[in-house]
Parts: C-alpha cells; structure tokens; sequence
C-alpha cells in the first residue's frame, strides 16, 4: 500500500535575503533535482509524483518524511551541553587562534557557490586558514595534527588516503582540540537541501567554536539559536562576509556576545529539543520501531514528534 506525504511546511519562497543568496538557492534547487522542473518543485514533490506507485514509505534526511532520519552528532551535541558563564566564555575566546578550520576532502561538491573558491576568496582577504583535508590542505599542519603511529602508518600524500584520515579522526578529542583553538570552523554542506544539515555543523557546535555555514536556507530551524552560526548567504558579497570576520577577531567580546551568548543559557531551547528528538539518540524509539508504527497507522506518520503518543 502507499502513504501518501502531505504538503510540506516550508516550501521555498522568495525571502528576505541579499539577491546572491535568493538565486543561490532557487538555481541549486533546481540543480538537484533536475532542470526541467521549477526551482519552487521540492525532491520529496518528485518522489511522490515518480515513486509514489513503488514506495510506501519515506526515510530521509527532510523534516516532512514519514520518517525523518537526522544526524546523530544533533544528538550528541545536546548531551554534551553545558552552559557557562560571560567571563568563561570571553576567557576562552581570547585564547582561540584567528583562524577558520576545516577538513574538506570532496573537492568537486556541486554545492552553489563553490565552497573551495569561497573559502579561498576570504583567505585572499587576509584571514588565515587551518586546512587538514584533501581539498586545500596543508600537509605540514596535518604531520602536526596527527603525529602518532596509526596515522604514520596509514598516511600518504594522495587525496584517497587524506580522505580516510580525516574520517578516521572525525569526532575524536584530537579533532574536537583543533576546532576548539581556531574562533571559526568552516562547515559548507556537500550538496544544497532544504532540511539537509549535517554533522559538520554540529561537531563544530560541540566543540565551541562558531561555525561559518553555506548550505540548507532553512538550517536556524535545527539550531539551538539563530546566531549560534554564521550563515555565508546572509552575505552580499565576499569582502562583507571577510570584513564581517575581521571585527570579530579584533574583539572578542563582541564575537561572544554575537555567537555564543546563548551558550550562558542554563539548557536548550526547546525548538531545538524537538529536533533531536527526530534522532534516534534523542528519541525513545528506534528506527525500526519508528517505520513499524508507521505502517501501522499508529502514528500518522506526518511529524516524527508525534512518536511520544504511539503506544508500542
């Protein structure tokens, strides 16, 4: 049998954005899913419409899915928070090194615009960069980062084996050290999509450092604060986003008190609590058990925040 999806929530419209980040997203909405079809025609739109005879059941990354499937790290994150006070967190921001980290390894994402030419163009403007990935990547910071056995062993200078270093050490205290000295973290998605937030952004969160992100229009909806990122499309052009991150090195305090303020809060909001309850880390029940309900009809299968009322 087929689940029929209803209308999702937040259809792109035309919003109140710089013109350079309205045509980014209309021209890489289309992009995706093919440049026959308007850019206002979502990827969940083309799976109804084609698979809609062949599928019961939607699995995916997009809020409006029978089942939302979110990152674990949105999860991991929110375990780990704990709140500080203002004079901790200037503190620790003055010790942070003016620079952006990042580890970028797939150099040809279709992401518009290009991340590596981006990230290029603000290091043009004067603001240093801490590269361990294939893409940019410096091969003496990386001996540097990761001078032990394991990776001696397993390392050679070619992009295939940066690559599998880099995802080896993703997530480790050795990773989590270097995005918390550097005050930005450079984390562009691989593709554009609405809902399509990945673990970048949110390892970046975990390890208190304020993360410069290009990638889903909708992302404050999975943020514990809209300013707790910088978001490259709020940007008209380059040179605002670089002179934009020049004043934040130059004053720390400011860069607290703009992005990591809501850090003082004793606990999470709860539109961001929601969200990691579509996790399964955050949620009382497993996937399993969540596409099981599903097509049971216990749980309507239009918001997986409703699984709290299923009866398993």
């Amino acid at each position: 049998f087929v689940i029929k999806a209803g209308p999702r929530r937040d259809k792109p419209q035309i919003l109140n954005k710089p013109i350079m980040a309205v045509d980014w997203e209309n021209r890489m909405e289309v992009n995706r899913i093919g440049a026959t079809h308007s850019p206002d025609e979502l990827p969940r739109h083309q799976i109804n419409q084609g698979l809609g005879s062949s599928y019961s059941l939607i699995a995916s990354y997009e809020l409006s899915s029978h089942v939302p499937v979110l990152y674990k790290e949105i999860a991991e994150f929110a375990s780990s928070f704990k709140p500080l006070t203002f004079e901790q967190l200037v503190a620790e921001a003055n010790k942070k090194k003016p620079e952006i980290y990042f580890a970028i390894s797939n150099c040809k994402a279709p992401i518009v615009p290009n991340r590596l030419s981006l990230i290029e163009s603000i290091s043009n403007k004067g603001i240093k960069l801490a590269a361990l990935g294939a893409c940019l990547g410096s091969s003496k910071l990386r001996q540097n980062v990761w001078n032990d056995e394991t990776f001696k062993k397993e390392h050679v200078e070619k992009r295939e084996s940066i690559t599998v270093a880099t995802n080896n050490r993703r997530g480790t205290e050795t990773h989590l050290k270097q995005l918390s000295s550097r005050m930005f973290a450079y984390t562009p998605e691989n593709s554009y999509g609405m809902d399509y937030v990945t673990e970048k952004l949110f390892t970046a969160l975990l390890a208190g450092t304020v993360p410069i992100y290009m990638g889903a229009p909708n992302v404050r909806s999975f943020l514990p604060q809209p300013n707790a990122i910088i978001d490259v499309s709020d940007y008209e052009t380059v040179d605002d986003l670089a002179s934009y991150l020049k004043t934040l090195i130059s004053n720390r305090t400011l860069y607290v008190q703009r992005h990591l303020l809501w850090r003082t809060q004793p606990k999470l909001s709860k539109q961001f609590l929601d969200i990691v309850k579509l996790t399964d880390q955050g949620s009382p029940y497993s996937f399993a058990c969540k596409v099981c309900n599903c097509f049971r009809g216990k749980l309507g299968c239009d918001n997986a925040l409703r699984y709290a009322d299923a009866r398993i």
